[in-house]
């Protein structure tokens, strides 16, 4: 496959049309596997040891008062994703329902979720939202959350999970123009709801399009570390800015 350094982020045409139908056809014929989803018109750009592959997650909650940001899905969620909306597909769904499946089929899954849970709690989001408590985001009051990354498909760097590091993100020039394109475009299409970015490589994104004036800097909650169970800083970084990071959910909630 050629290489494309132009690569576009947001794609083309019926191309995520035909993706989705590929992925159906996969799982048709019980083949809906690692080996197919990283390759053929999966791979949608690649560039040394740094590649793009295409995973469903296109669906936007328009509605939403939160957005979780992390950095890019990783080979977990790639797979979890591209077979739920493949189930639904087979199920007679629409594109939009298996795209929405396919999204919280994906959506900070395992015990990154639980972490991640505790610490909004911790915070006091469910309270300014007005329910019992984090975890009813992930189930019974989804409508109130966006889940999404600086990078919306998964990136890998020598076969595995991008960590936004190695290369740094706003230094190579294609995975720059996924967060000036996508991630802009999802957070333009929310304005009202409160950005929560995960982890300092997010952050910098974050303030990187609020320099661009793409995002108000008051509605990001900067210093929220990442709910990675091998991010073994998580709980000295959170404990250091649990009170301003509070303070930043009651001014956006009450303002």
């Amino acid at each position: 496959m050629e290489m494309r350094v132009g690569f576009d982020w947001r794609l083309s045409g019926d191309q995520p049309c035909a993706l989705l139908g590929a992925l159906k056809g996969l799982a048709e014929k019980n083949a809906l596997d690692d080996t197919r989803i990283l390759a053929g018109p999966f791979r949608l750009w690649g560039d040394g040891d740094t590649e793009v592959y295409y995973a469903p997650f296109h669906a936007t909650n328009t509605a939403a008062r939160v957005v979780i940001v992390g950095i890019a899905p990783g080979r977990t969620q790639m797979r979890t994703a591209c077979r739920a909306a493949a189930r639904a597909l087979l199920a007679g769904k629409s594109e939009a329902e298996a795209l929405d499946a396919a999204g919280w089929a994906g959506s900070f899954a395992g015990p990154m979720r639980g972490h991640l849970i505790a610490m909004l709690d911790d915070i006091g989001l469910p309270a300014a939202l007005g329910v019992s408590g984090a975890a009813a985001l992930f189930d019974g009051r989804r409508d109130l959350i966006h889940t999404t990354s600086a990078l919306r498909f998964p990136v890998f760097v020598g076969g595995a999970n991008y960590n936004g590091r190695r290369p740094a993100l706003l230094k190579h020039p294609v995975l720059r123009v996924g967060v000036e394109t996508l991630l802009r475009d999802e957070l333009e299409s929310i304005p009202e709801a409160l950005v929560i970015p995960l982890g300092d490589v997010v952050d910098r994104a974050i303030d990187h399009l609020a320099s661009l004036g793409a995002v108000r800097r008051e509605r990001c909650l900067l210093g929220f570390p990442h709910p990675s169970p091998g991010n073994g800083h998580r709980r000295r970084v959170f404990e250091a800015n649990r009170e301003q990071l509070s303070d930043a959910v009651a001014r956006w909630f009450h303002r």
